[in-house]
């Protein structure tokens, strides 16, 4: 008697003008020992071109960046074989489409910014209509190690309470620097947040390694989610509200009851650090940290507006105008949540 295949997984890559990080993602992506997944990128209303830069990489015709440290080279190369089967849909079509067996590449048009939620979700759904037990939220400037999804189904598998699991995150530039050990603990009074392990080496020492599993976290990072089907079936998908920031954390204070956060140590994956924001960047951040915490911890939220407002001397000081109009954007009476 045959075992049963193992369950299927949906990977979800969100993208808006970088083409060239996917493609590097992809690369990694189908070098997954893992036999029963398939990866659908949805780009948010690109004006670079990339979805016929990902036509061509499926095709053969365009090769993806090479990583920027020498030993992580063989996560991208050589190419995978081409041509890699890829069907190209719109929004509209997604979300419409029945159960079919899906293309090992699928990149969906969603027509609009939407945002991370918004543009994630459009992905998600799709996946679930294929019959995926398992939905792997990977942010595009990362590169998968080959057996990096294996683990964490996994370790999914072994605790079914778990109803989202997450990543050891290393730097892109400096594999042995950990940006985050599967979560982060957040402080409630504030709004802010703090990655655990960050700026810690890796391979942790031994003492530290046996405990990493069972380590208190109240969020996963969402460069790496494994989110479990019951899960997304009970909790919904990630509320479009928050269009960048706090998309994470709003979905774990959403765990059902009977259900937790994970971290399997061994699936590693390796995230491009972020550079400078913006000032519209800014301003979604502080209007997600508002709306996270009138959802959640309502009694905060004084402390965390004062917060905001004491920011507003020191980015005048520094001259930081782009965080200036975006903390006095958001401090205005009419932005605040009312009732």
């Amino acid at each position: 008697m045959y075992p049963p295949p193992p369950p299927s997984v949906g990977i979800v890559l969100l993208n808006w003008n970088r083409w060239k990080f996917t493609l590097a993602c992809l690369e990694s992506l189908f070098r997954l020992d893992y036999p029963n997944c398939f990866v659908i990128v949805c780009d948010n209303d690109s004006s670079d071109g990339s979805i016929a830069k990902f036509q061509e990489w499926a095709a053969g015709r365009q090769s993806a960046p090479a990583p920027p440290v020498p030993d992580l080279r063989t996560l991208t190369a050589p190419p995978v074989d081409k041509p890699v089967a890829a069907h190209v849909m719109s929004r509209s079509e997604a979300e419409s489409v029945e159960r079919t067996p899906p293309a090992p590449l699928t990149l969906i048009q969603t027509g609009a910014n939407l945002g991370f939620a918004g543009g994630c979700n459009v992905g998600i759904r799709y996946a679930l209509a294929q019959d995926a037990e398992y939905v792997w939220l990977l942010n595009n400037d990362t590169l998968a190690a080959p057996d990096s999804l294996r683990h964490l189904v996994d370790h999914l598998q072994s605790h079914p309470e778990i109803g989202i699991g997450g990543s050891t995150l290393l730097s892109l530039h400096h594999p042995s620097h950990v940006l985050a050990l599967g979560g982060g603990r957040l402080r409630r009074s504030t709004g802010t947040t703090r990655h655990i392990g960050e700026g810690s080496r890796w391979p942790p020492s031994e003492q530290t390694s046996a405990n990493l599993e069972t380590q208190q976290m109240d969020y996963v990072v969402g460069a790496s989610m494994l989110t479990r089907r019951s899960f997304l079936e009970t909790a919904g998908l990630m509320d479009e509200g928050y269009f960048l920031y706090y998309e994470e954390l709003d979905w774990a204070f959403r765990l059902p009851t009977g259900m937790r956060l994970g971290y399997a140590p061994s699936s590693v994956v390796y995230h491009h650090e972020g550079g400078t924001t913006g000032g519209i960047v800014r301003t979604h951040y502080y209007r997600s940290l508002i709306r996270f915490t009138w959802r959640h911890n309502r009694r905060y939220l004084p402390l965390v507006l004062a917060r905001m407002a004491l920011r507003v001397p020191e980015a005048l000081l520094h001259r930081n105008w782009q965080e200036l109009a975006a903390l006095l954007s958001l401090l205005r009476p009419r932005h605040l949540p009312q009732g």
